[in-house]
This record gives C-alpha cells, sequence and structure tokens, in this order.
C-alpha cells in the first residue's frame, strides 16, 4: 500500500502543469531574495541609503506575503489534482480559493505551533517528529473529505495511531528526498561562489571588493539559471511529497 503510492507520487510529479506553478513560486522568492541582498549587502546605513532602498524593501515585503499566501493555495491544488484524475489545473485552482479561508488557517496554525516546539529546549526534535506525524492528515482531510479544522486535527491524529510506521515511513522519505535533492540543487551555485571568491582573493582582491562583486553577480542576469535548478528541484519534490501522501491516504479505508 505505501510502496504504490510512493511509486505513484513519483509519478504524479511529472506534470509541466503542476509543476509550472510551484516553480514560478519558488523563482520568484529565490531571484527576490538573491536580489534584495545584493542591493543591501554591500550598502552603508546611512539615512538616505535606507530611504533609497525603502521602496525595495516593501515591494520585497509584498512578494514574501504573496509567495506565503500562495503556499495553502498551491497545497489544496495538488491534493485535488491527485483525487480526481485529468482535471484541468484551472479547475484545481477554483477549487483551492472555495477553501482557502480553511486551508490558510491552518497553514498559520502549522506555523504558529512549529515556531512553538522549536523554541522548546533540547526535547524540540522529537516534539517536531511528533507533530508532523500526528498531523501529517490534516491537509488531506480538509481537502479530499471536506472535514472542518478541528474535525481534521483530531482525525489526523486516529489515522498516525492506526498507521504510526506507514506515516514515519513517508514523513523520513519526504524530508530525506528534500534534503539531498536540494541541497544538490544549490551545488552549482555554491560551487560558482567559491571559484569566483577563490579566484579574486588570489588576484589579492580584499574582503570588502569580494563582497561588491558577490553582491553584483546576486542582482546580474547571470544568476538567474543557477536559482531556477533549486526552484525546478524543490517544485518537484513538494508536487512528488503531496502526491505520495493523496496517494497513501486515498488508500485508506473507513477514514
Amino acid at each position: 500500500m505505501i510502496g504504490k503510492a510512493i511509486v505513484e507520487g513519483f509519478k504524479f510529479g511529472f506534470s509541466l502543469k503542476r509543476l509550472v506553478p510551484v516553480l514560478l513560486i519558488n523563482f520568484l522568492f529565490l531571484y527576490s531574495t538573491f536580489f534584495v541582498l545584493g542591493k543591501i549587502g554591500p550598502m552603508e546605513i546611512t539615512e538616505e541609503a535606507v530611504r533609497e532602498v525603502a521602496p525595495l524593501l516593501g515591494l520585497y515585503l509584498f512578494i514574501l506575503i504573496f509567495c506565503f499566501i500562495s503556499q495553502p493555495i498551491l497545497i489544496t491544488v495538488m491534493l485535488h489534482q491527485a483525487k480526481a484524475k485529468k482535471v484541468q489545473i484551472k479547475k484545481s485552482f477554483r477549487f483551492s480559493f472555495s477553501l482557502f479561508p480553511k486551508t490558510f488557517v491552518v497553514y498559520l496554525l502549522y506555523i504558529i505551533l512549529i515556531l512553538v516546539l522549536g523554541f522548546i529546549p533540547f526535547l524540540w526534535p522529537i516534539l517536531l517528529l511528533l507533530f508532523f506525524s500526528s498531523f501529517f492528515y490534516v491537509y488531506p482531510l480538509i481537502v479530499l473529505k471536506d472535514k472542518d479544522i478541528i474535525e481534521a486535527f483530531k482525525k489526523s491524529f486516529e489515522i498516525f495511531k492506526k498507521y504510526p510506521i506507514q506515516t514515519f515511513v513517508l514523513l523520513i522519505l519526504i524530508s530525506l528526498l528534500s534534503f539531498v535533492l536540494i541541497t544538490i540543487s544549490f551545488t552549482p551555485l555554491a560551487l560558482w561562489l567559491a571559484a569566483s571568491v577563490f579566484k579574486d582573493y588570489q588576484q589579492g582582491s580584499n574582503l570588502s571588493s569580494i563582497a561588491l562583486q558577490i553582491a553584483d553577480f546576486f542582482v546580474s542576469p547571470i544568476i538567474i539559471p543557477f536559482l531556477l535548478i533549486p526552484s525546478l528541484v524543490s517544485a518537484y519534490i513538494f508536487v512528488v511529497a503531496l502526491g505520495m501522501i493523496s496517494k497513501f491516504f486515498l488508500s485508506l479505508k473507513k477514514i
């Protein structure tokens, strides 16, 4: 059952109509982040400099909010795609907008609880593992079974108690897959930066000069392909993970 869900999850990820929306959001976030870092990194903090960069920071804040709000929408879209075969992506987006109030509240609750648990000394790794495992099926219950928020949290915990091994396997597999592939996807960018810094250092450039050159690289078009790679990889992982979760969830009986 879980093996089939994993295989179907990987197949689910090979779809341009699912990858492209996530890819665009990921790239928007990465490119805007590096662009802002390139603009403000070498900047001297003066009142005039702050005034000049304020509009850019305002735009970046808007982009961050947009990317944040888009996450529950994209989660809903992918889950709806997994349930309905050959459904148009625009129908899944319309469906996601109808559920947005519930899915956004759940997303906020997730973020708040993760932050609270993450600040508990020593115990935070275990607490976060238990949290993610216990509420692994909240979104599928809301999107695929039309449960309300409280009922979805309760039912998710019940499913976890009934299928703890399968839940842990999926959670660990998705976590390892994310860590390994995303780390590899940033390797070309890291190697390019390392080579540039080493070359400048060999030529006798000081740290300030090297920092300025890195900042120029962050705002140049050359960085675009280096950011497209992790954007695509993280998009694929996002779609595959939701595919695995939804396929396994839909295979369960008497939910």
